[in-house]
């Protein structure tokens, strides 16, 4: 059984990988848009606010 620093340690692995996958997976959306990272993150922010801005005005 492991310990409970041993757990968090794993957690903590298991949650960096998870960031480093998502991270390469909009890399490889922005490249098949041929734009920045930047840029698409940043049209994707954009159209969550507008979304978000429909779904509270009904």
């Amino acid at each position: 059984m492991a310990t409970t620093k041993t757990k968090r340690a794993q957690d903590a692995r298991i949650e960096i990988r998870c960031h480093v996958e998502e991270k390469v997976e909009l890399e490889w959306a922005a490249a098949e848009d041929n734009r920045p990272l930047s840029n698409w993150l940043l049209t994707l922010g954009l159209k969550e606010a507008q979304r978000m801005r429909r779904k509270a005005n009904g």
